[in-house]
């Protein structure tokens, strides 16, 4: 891949003329702009949008977006990422899918108050890590359980 500039690459991810490898590994560079992890969230292929969920340098506006795609795949990434703010997961806590829960009650960034509604969800999986993580979170603060 030929070295562009960052203005070039916004006109390409815009004009659609970006190929599938450059745009993955856009998506997935953490040295990648913000900026361009912002256009890149509108991509068309699920793949694409999942490595910009799973970019620790993904600014909280780009996260947002993220935790409403479709993609059950691109919302499971967002709820994985260690660099997602607590006001982003909080948007997943009550997400359609077990699987993004789970992940939001594994997610150390998770409030206390959002684990605490985890620990009493349907699925066994995420009560059992929302009861972990914040069993977790009380033994950081030293308090004895």
């Amino acid at each position: 891949m030929k070295k562009i500039s960052i203005k070039e690459y916004e006109v390409q991810i815009a004009l659609g003329t970006l190929d599938d490898d450059s745009r993955a590994h856009l998506a997935s560079n953490k040295r990648t702009s913000k900026g361009i992890l912002a256009l890149l969230a509108f991509d068309a292929e699920i793949w694409v949008r999942e490595y910009v969920a799973s970019n620790p340098n993904t600014s909280t506006a780009t996260f947002l977006v993220l935790a409403q795609d479709s993609s059950v795949f691109v919302r499971r990434a967002v709820a994985k990422n260690p660099a997602v703010k607590s006001e982003v997961l909080a948007h997943l806590v009550k997400d359609k899918d077990k699987h993004v829960r789970m992940w939001v009650a594994c997610n150390f960034n998770t409030l206390t108050k959002y684990l605490k509604i985890l620990k009493d969800d349907k699925d066994s999986s995420v009560r059992a890590y929302a009861n972990l993580n914040i069993r977790t979170k009380l033994k950081k603060k030293g308090i004895k359980i």
